[in-house]
């Protein structure tokens, strides 16, 4: 009965858009009215279309804006999307989030893609597997190109993915030391030669033992490579206790650098493979007396 009465009640009444007080949001063509131009005008200017806005007056320009502003118009992204078939995104790929080296590359490629009129996407994955699942969502059109740091992966796993991105029409530019570029950019740090000037900077200013916190699992030798080099060009003689694992995860970091601290014989001076070693390890060392400083790239700590 309380259902038929409430229905009896509501006889008589229509149930249109004005009952709502909804507004219909203006559209594109609400704007060329408004400013008295071609909704073709309109797209030119909002979209940026510096070919054909040439024909498009710079009195017609400043109507087209203050239309804009006068009927608070906002531009349907997704439509916009959908028409040229682009998601007008990059999606940034790094191993891991919260360190300086990743946090760096992620503000100054957000800033550059803002600027062109791109948003930007960022994803995180050490392993193959999480990199396999991030790529088929770009494949599937998450972005419409790739900025990755696959430094850690094998010069095989990058150009399998890299291959994949390219078949999707998606381009890249691939941060890894040693794959040749084949239908993608490759961005090198020479990260070797850096590793062997900070190493040669702890040398004159008078440390001879140097320990070493390396990468156990990484892909890349140059880093270790450029050690041993060091080593040898100074004729200091290679210590196999004064080389450490841990700079690939936080845990082993702290316990490596702890123990490191605790010897009766301390190294003066430690040199780290990783940011996210090199921030873990001091907190490891806790009142340690220290001096750090970062050179060439490279965090290194001396003992005072």
């Amino acid at each position: 009965m309380r259902a038929k009465h409430a229905l009896s009640g509501l006889q008589g009444v229509e149930m249109g858009e004005s009952n709502f007080n909804r507004k219909k949001a203006p559209t594109m063509a609400d704007v060329a009215r408004r400013a008295k131009v071609s909704t073709a005008a309109v797209s030119y200017l909002l979209s940026g279309d510096s070919a054909r806005l040439k024909f498009v007056g710079k009195e017609a320009r400043q109507r087209i804006l203050d239309a804009v502003a006068e009927l608070n118009y906002v531009q349907n992204r997704t439509a916009r999307q959908l028409r040229r078939r682009q998601a007008e995104r990059i999606c940034l790929l790094l191993p891991r989030l919260g360190v300086p080296f990743s946090d760096r590359i992620a503000q100054d490629v957000q800033s550059a893609a803002a600027l062109n009129g791109f948003s930007t996407i960022i994803a995180a994955g050490d392993t193959m597997e999480r990199m396999d699942r991030i790529v088929r969502e770009i494949e599937s059109g998450l972005a419409d190109g790739v900025i990755a740091d696959w430094q850690h992966l094998s010069e095989r796993d990058v150009a399998l993915l890299a291959a994949r991105l390219a078949v999707a029409g998606r381009p890249g530019v691939i941060f890894h030391p040693s794959i040749e570029p084949a239908g993608f950019s490759v961005v090198r740090q020479h990260t070797g030669d850096a590793v062997f000037e900070a190493l040669d900077y702890l040398y004159q200013a008078g440390h001879r033992c140097i320990a070493y916190m390396l990468h156990e699992r990484a892909v890349d030798g140059s880093r270790l490579a450029a050690y041993h080099r060091f080593l040898q060009a100074r004729g200091v003689p290679l210590r196999a206790d004064l080389l450490i694992g841990g700079a690939e995860a936080r845990k082993a970091a702290f316990a490596n650098a702890r123990a490191l601290a605790a010897r009766k014989e301390r190294p003066t001076a430690l040199f780290a493979e990783s940011d996210l070693a090199a921030v873990t390890a001091l907190h490891a060392f806790g009142g340690w007396p220290l001096r750090t400083r970062r050179h060439c790239g490279h965090r290194v700590w001396q003992y005072r």
